[in-house]
């Protein structure tokens, strides 16, 4: 058995401590003994709680922690007293205190004291070593879970005003409420209770609200005005406060003062979204909602207090079950508040866009506030605020907001082998960013910013792989550069959870691949194209590759010759120039360190190679199936045709002579999402609708015979709204006017 004072040898005490680092308010500072945390539980160290934290969210888990100790107390008691010499009491305290800090003592205390109690009549002696015990861990104990051993035994006695007085020290602390607590409602100290809960923030207060008794007016108001007020989340205290501080009954009596308005308000903000409680768990929400909407009609408002009504609105119009009577008459005040009311919302959100209320209170506006915060973004180097630009629905936008992300962080450095890391920390915070760039590219139908994706799935934290894995799932195909991480990662992957998602997402790859030998790259298995194509550069290649074989009727990858393509001379005189670019300066222009000029050719290159397969598209006319690679679009792509032309009222055609809408081509051809700018777009069709059937209208003389169009006039519109087209549609389709 260890010596106890050599345990706590060179250490203060933590009583001494608290009692040197307490004030008025109470107790601000950490306790020093942080590390005891992983004595008791060795699998989480390196990590950081707040205080109190684990007793409120951990059950009791210790099944034999009880039997075990009070074992040892016997042994301890059992010794003659004659035998007991100072050195054996030391050494029998140092055994029970090391096994102890060794444990959770919430996870046994509740069995230990029971055992205990029940054997007390038959074992005095017993009881008197336990409490001693207790009395000497509490006055020099340097180790949390042997105060809360101390706390919670002399909470079974009855308390002298000394022991009291102790209490009050030790419970100002976070980590010891819940004991110190208890031990209070034992020895029927309610005052004491209150005292202590008006004095901790976090836990603590928590733990005393659920323990006081509202027995005065005193400890009501407060309950109400100040006691919700929670570090670790309103949420979490708001059921308590409600229910013992009866907050319905206290307005009714006494109607609502600014203060009780304000509380009011922060108690309701606290069900919504997602929290810990609903209005379901507090009965009478309904009525207090409607108070709290029509007593709003009076108050002053501003941007706080106008983000809590319109984050009731939602649970006003379903959660809270208002027949369509009440519901519309709170509905008319908020819309009254937010349209009518003479405050101009728009210009105070404008003002600080990125402050969460105004941003809430934009949302349910309808105040587009997305390029004021990216503009901010833009312009402040070291800006950190990435979440609320995720905040989009917009395809486009996403895509800027990853083309400005890019620039401002170093992917590469981010980069490395996995770990089991948890990525909590300062240092980790670059991680949380990205994270938050990572998690809602999920929501698109095109994959955007792969190589965040890919950094992602590079991290050493844990949860920045599985978010990237979330958007890899929902892949409709997994670029090649995925699974080359994936298949380098799971020889080293240490998360057990992780290497499962790589080996169900691999085995869904190398699944497609076996689908995909047999089904012709244009998708269509009846399709009459001659060739199945891809313009890709490539070392002492043609540039041009056949992805199809008629013969085995499957894919394959071949490089193909200008003569078997029978291109003419011109065409195939252009490859050969492009190719030469590419076997001359493709070695250096791939390197991290190229310079300006190399970019500009590389950048060059690629706009050749765009061009290249639309020459070999045309001269094919619909014989043959091509596709390129769009760098800037990290995507294979098929080259497109249209035309504008008119026939009766339709201006737009596909390249399989079916009319069609820009609308339709943008979203549903291309998968551009053209939520900004639909209206735009939508009038444009209109536009080109017009056109048609004015320019269809020329085409028949007063006896239905064809003419020729000559005028100018409409002519010259077709070319314009061409031109429109044009600029309208991504750069690897070609638009052609047709009169």
């Amino acid at each position: 058995m260890q010596s106890y004072e050599k345990i706590i040898s060179g250490e203060q005490g933590l009583l001494e401590w608290i009692v040197e680092n307490a004030t008025q308010e109470g107790l601000d500072k950490d306790l020093p003994d942080d590390d005891s945390l992983h004595i008791a539980m060795p699998e989480i160290a390196g990590l950081n709680f707040m205080p109190g934290m684990l007793d409120g969210i951990m059950g009791k888990d210790e099944k034999n922690g009880a039997d075990t100790l009070l074992t040892m107390f016997r042994h301890f008691a059992e010794v003659d007293s004659d035998a007991l010499s100072d050195e054996l009491i030391d050494k029998h305290l140092g055994g029970i205190y090391m096994f102890i800090i060794q444990h959770r003592t919430l996870g046994y205390i509740d069995g230990f004291l029971e055992a205990l109690i029940n054997e007390a009549d038959n074992n005095a002696r017993l009881l008197h070593f336990c409490i001693t015990a207790a009395r000497q861990f509490l006055r020099s104990g340097v180790h949390r879970e042997a105060i809360k051993f101390g706390i919670a035994v002399l909470g079974i006695c009855n308390l002298d005003e000394k022991e009291i007085a102790m209490l009050l020290y030790l419970g100002l602390a976070d980590e010891f409420a819940r004991f110190v607590a208890v031990a209070l409602m034992r020895n029927e100290k309610n005052d004491e209770i209150f005292y202590l809960a008006k004095r901790t923030k976090g836990w603590g207060r928590i733990a005393y609200v659920d323990y006081v008794k509202i027995d005065d007016e005193k400890k009501r108001e407060w309950l109400l005005l100040e006691g919700y007020q929670c570090e670790i989340g309103i949420d979490h205290i708001v059921l308590e406060c409600l229910e013992k501080g009866d907050l319905l009954g206290f307005i009714k009596e006494r109607g609502f003062d600014e203060k009780i308005y304000t509380a009011t308000g922060q108690m309701l903000k606290s069900f919504c979204g997602l929290s810990k409680v609903h209005f379901a768990d507090y009965p009478h929400s309904k009525e207090l909602v409607a108070l709290f909407i029509e007593e709003s009609k009076n108050k002053v408002m501003n941007i706080e207090r106008f983000a809590i009504i319109c984050a009731l609105i939602s649970p006003i119009e379903e959660e809270l079950e208002y027949d369509e009577k009440q519901k519309k008459e709170l509905l008319d005040i908020i819309n009254t508040l937010a349209f009518h009311s003479g405050i101009d919302w728009e210009g105070q959100i404008r003002a600080d866009v990125f402050n969460y209320d105004a941003r809430s209170i934009a949302r349910h506006l309808g105040i587009d506030i997305w390029e004021d915060m990216f503009n901010i973004a833009r312009e402040n180097t070291e800006f950190k605020e990435w979440y609320p630009l995720t905040l989009t629905n917009s395809k486009d936008r996403y895509k800027r907001l990853c083309a400005l992300a890019k620039e401002r962080f170093d992917l590469k450095a981010l980069k490395s082998e996995p770990k089991d890391e948890l990525g909590l920390g300062a240092e980790f915070r670059v991680y949380d960013e990205i994270s938050f760039i990572v998690q809602n590219l999920r929501n698109f139908d095109e994959i955007i910013g792969l190589e965040f994706v890919e950094t992602a799935l590079q991290s050493h934290v844990t949860r920045c792989r599985n978010m990237a894995l979330n958007v890899i799932e929902t892949y409709k195909e997994i670029p090649q550069s995925i699974i080359d991480i994936m298949e380098r990662n799971s020889k080293k992957e240490p998360n057990k959870g992780v290497l499962e998602r790589y080996e169900k997402l691999l085995q869904k790859h190398k699944e497609q691949l076996e689908q995909k030998r047999n089904i012709k790259p244009c998708g269509d298995k009846y399709c009459k194209h001659k060739w199945h194509l891809q313009v890709w550069g490539e070392f002492y290649s043609s540039g041009i590759w056949s992805l199809w074989s008629d013969e085995k009727q499957e894919r394959e990858f071949p490089n193909v010759g200008y003569e078997l393509l029978g291109l003419p001379q011109d065409l195939a005189w252009k490859f050969t120039q492009w190719q030469r670019l590419h076997d001359e300066y493709g070695l250096y222009w791939y390197k991290d360190d190229a310079d300006e000029f190399l970019k500009k050719l590389y950048a060059a290159f690629n706009e050749q190679k765009l061009e290249l397969a639309k020459a070999l598209k045309a001269h094919f006319k619909g014989d043959a199936y091509i596709e390129t690679y769009v760098e800037s679009e990290d995507d294979i792509k098929e080259i497109k045709y249209y035309y504008v032309l008119s026939d009766y009222d339709c201006g737009l055609w596909d390249e399989e002579a079916c009319a069609t809408l820009l609308e339709s081509v943008l979203e549903d051809d291309l998968g551009i999402d053209i939520t900004g700018n639909r209206e735009e777009i939508e009038k444009f069709d209109e536009e080109l609708s017009k056109w048609a059937y004015d320019y269809f209208e020329l085409e028949f003389d007063g006896k239905g015979g064809w003419v020729e169009v000559t005028d100018k006039e409409i002519i010259e519109r077709g070319r314009i709204l061409t031109e429109r087209v044009k600029e309208i549609l991504p750069h690897y389709c070609v638009v052609e006017y047709r009169v």
